[in-house]
């Protein structure tokens, strides 16, 4: 069984720590990604000597004993990761332009609630049965903890595919509290109409549980699952994407790149966009007509206008916590459409040695694909007037609003660089430039939560359009994806022998 070989089309996240937990049980692995860098979306870049990310600001699960700490540790790569925790003090930062309140969101399960009972003393009782609520929710959800898979067990919790908003509302009954608590759908893209309440408590409880984030750039952690794979015997090809997918009867017979190579294996993961990888399919149909409607069909999740900026030397300090902005306690469900930006997220990285001060800091600006459909036939470099002049506005908008926070925010400012959803479609070959994958909608549960598995046999799926987006979740469906071919639990049940 361990003696397969498998070939892994793109080297994002998903990608890549699926090759690594295969390659550590014998696999031969071999990942075709069609970019210069592996990584996906987690990439880092230099702008006159400021690095800046292009992804995954915030990571969740690695402190001791969760998830994603639990993996790395199995795959021995613990030791190679820098990361900073943030396990005490302020973990997010929430400022409501429309009463100028600032709230803060202490770290830990209990922080959490201390947190909320201090600005709302009266709403013990609904800040209780929430945050239990939120516990019951990802309880129901054995791969989130780890725990052996129960075949044939469907949900019993009636919250779970509840629409988020309304699953907030069964619980709070103050409406300004209401609205403060889906301050984090930044960080899923979330519809308060039709994304589902689980997605909700996901994100919830991993930030109650403690972020993190990676010293120096995210890529350092491409790096290091690189270089995991290649010492066992894996390789990862890049700059050269897979052109054709060759299939025969149920299952994909051979790949064929761009170069000109073919290459086989006994299985086949792919962790780019399943409606990019139907395309690829030299009979489309194959996987029948109405999955291949499906996936083409489901819609995206919203994308990103983001403002990479480098600080000048000891001018803006340092911030832990993530910071989150909302022109109104209404605009935390809104949309950024039509020029109109009420809402972003901003945080400072650290470097490796981190200090007082902030080297760069970053704004997140979710952003709907419409914004730049008038560009979308338009290449990087060959982009018109028109575009810049937009992307020149929406960066004064964000700047402005800024400056409401810190007076003196222009001053510390020593350069700018921005990206669009059309940069992030460009650079990382997603579709729509989609930040968290096809967008969850509880009226359409199934065309919007895919199966590892395809109609093809051989054919699976990882990456952040399968199950939960963000790091923790494309880990914890590489595993699930991995799963599949080594056995039902077979890495969790050795993960429960470690502890």
């Amino acid at each position: 069984m361990l003696n397969k070989e498998v070939i892994v089309i793109g080297a994002g996240l998903g990608g890549l720590f699926s090759a690594a937990l295969l390659s550590k049980e014998g696999m031969k692995v071999t990942v075709i990604e069609k970019n210069r860098k592996p990584g996906g979306g987690m990439q880092s870049y230099n702008r006159k000597g400021a690095v800046f990310d292009t992804d995954m600001h915030v990571i969740t699960s690695m402190f001791e004993g969760g998830s994603v700490y639990r993996l790395c540790r199995y795959l021995g790569i613990l030791n190679d990761i820098c990361i900073e925790n943030v396990a005490d003090g302020i973990s997010d930062k929430i400022y409501v332009a429309e009463d100028n309140s600032v709230y803060n969101i202490s770290a830990g399960r209990e922080g959490f609630m201390q947190s909320l009972l201090h600005y709302f003393p009266d709403e013990e009782h609904d800040i209780c049965a929430y945050v239990k609520a939120l516990d019951a929710i990802t309880d129901e959800m054995d791969l989130f903890l780890l725990r052996n898979s129960r075949q044939n067990v469907f949900v019993q919790n009636a919250d779970f595919f509840m629409p988020v908003d309304q699953f907030i509302s069964k619980y709070i009954h103050n409406l300004k509290l209401r609205r403060l608590l889906a301050y984090m759908n930044v960080l899923y893209a979330g519809d308060c109409r039709v994304t589902p309440a689980y997605l909700h408590a996901v994100i919830a409880v991993l930030l109650q549980k403690g972020v993190s984030r990676f010293k120096g750039g995210t890529y350092r952690f491409v790096e290091v699952l690189v270089r995991f794979i290649q010492a066992h015997g894996g390789t990862v090809i890049t700059g050269e994407g897979v052109s054709d997918i060759i299939v025969e009867g149920d299952k994909v017979k051979y790949v064929k790149t761009d170069a000109g190579r073919v290459l086989s294996a006994d299985v086949y993961i792919s962790s780019i966009h399943p409606a990019v990888l139907l395309d690829l399919l030299s009979d489309r149909f194959a996987v029948s007509k109405s999955y291949y409607a499906q996936l083409q069909g489901t819609e995206d999740s919203c994308s990103a206008f983001i403002l990479n900026i480098k600080l000048k030397k000891d001018s803006f300090p340092y911030m832990r916590y993530s910071s989150y902005y909302f022109e109104s306690y209404e605009s935390v469900w809104s949309a950024n459409r039509k020029g109109a930006i009420t809402k972003f997220m901003f945080l400072t990285p650290p470097v490796q040695d981190q200090g007082e001060y902030a080297h760069t800091l970053c704004i997140t600006v979710p952003m709907d694909w419409n914004e730049v459909v008038a560009w979308e036939n338009s290449t990087i470099g060959k982009r018109s007037k028109s575009y810049y002049e937009w992307k020149d506005k929406v960066a004064e908008t964000v700047l402005s609003k800024m400056e409401r926070l810190f007076p003196f925010f222009r001053e510390v400012i020593a350069l700018v660089d921005t990206a669009s959803p059309l940069t992030i479609r460009d650079h990382t070959g997603v579709r729509h430039g989609a930040m968290c994958g096809y967008k969850k909608d509880v009226n359409n549960f199934i065309t919007s939560h895919l199966p590892v598995r395809t109609r093809l046999s051989n054919l699976l799926l990882t990456g952040q359009n399968v199950n939960i987006h963000g790091f923790c979740g494309v880990i914890l469906t590489s595993l699930q994806t991995c799963e599949e071919i080594l056995g039902t639990n077979y890495i969790i049940e050795k993960l429960h022998v470690e502890g």
